[in-house]
């Protein structure tokens, strides 16, 4: 279906991507991938380009080198990956993932996503006040890309990129997103950032990390919890977009806690 979206890489090592908590690639850093992608060569059939992967990556090192992994990005130092990439990888997530745990409202989120590229500001003047989490004006931007960030590693493990390619990948989001998230203080919850966590442990169901991704899912619960998310009694108060968003998160939270 996808064949177009192929993206070959030779000779690279077979062993599967860290997800540690030390956010470190092991065999597929996004250095390696694309110093090896540079020296060998790429075949000319690749949709993205020949090196479109290979430099978002590079991008993605060279970032990391210039700041701590302990300091939060600024929006200067915001990295976008190739609008057509992000496209597929977003459509991606919305085919297999967003049809089964709809965690976010998607056009808010599509409207906040598309302003990423746009010269002006496209957000609905509808959106504002409803407090709808991911897509909301109202949430600050490092959530916001921190969701967008693990968004894109989760529609990347379902693309039809090369295995080498699609593990390095989103790996490299899933970085990106933990480097978004170590800037955000904790201490006070919000819709975007449970549905942040969810999203992430959805990622890392797939990884070799089961007792992080336990723990990411009782962390999301609490805070949903803390947020009042478990109760009807403040519906009345609450727009309609806002109350379905917050029982899907929380309907979400059951589900991943089961």
């Amino acid at each position: 279906m996808y064949n177009r979206y192929t993206f070959r890489v030779n000779n690279l090592d077979s062993n599967n991507s860290s997800t540690s908590p030390r956010l470190q690639l092991r065999n597929h850093s996004p250095g390696r991938l694309a110093k090896r992608q540079a020296q060998r060569g790429i075949e000319d059939d690749n949709f993205f380009g020949d090196s479109s992967i290979a430099s978002f990556l590079r991008q993605i090192q060279d970032s990391a080198a210039a700041q701590s992994f302990s300091a939060a990005p600024t929006p200067k130092a915001v990295d976008l990956p190739p609008r057509e990439l992000a496209d597929y990888l977003l459509d991606c997530y919305y085919e297999k993932i967003h049809t089964l745990y709809p965690f976010f409202h998607r056009p808010a989120f599509a409207r906040a996503y598309s302003a990423l590229w746009a010269p002006g500001p496209t957000t609905d003047a509808n959106d504002f006040g409803k407090r709808i989490g991911l897509g909301d004006p109202s949430v600050p931007w490092p959530i916001f890309h921190a969701g967008l960030n693990i968004i894109l590693a989760l529609g990347c493990q379902f693309s039809s990129l090369d295995r080498m390619t699609r593990e390095a990948t989103a790996d490299a989001f899933f970085q990106r997103s933990q480097r978004f998230l170590n800037g955000i203080s904790m201490d006070k919850g919000s819709l975007a950032l449970v549905q942040t966590l969810l999203l992430m442990s959805s990622y890392l169901q797939g990884s070799e990390s089961p007792a992080r991704c336990w723990n990411t899912i009782g962390f999301a619960c609490r805070m949903a919890q803390a947020l009042g998310m478990h109760s009807l009694s403040s519906d009345r108060f609450r727009s309609t977009a806002e109350i379905q968003v917050r029982r899907r998160v929380w309907h979400g939270c059951i589900m991943l806690d089961l």
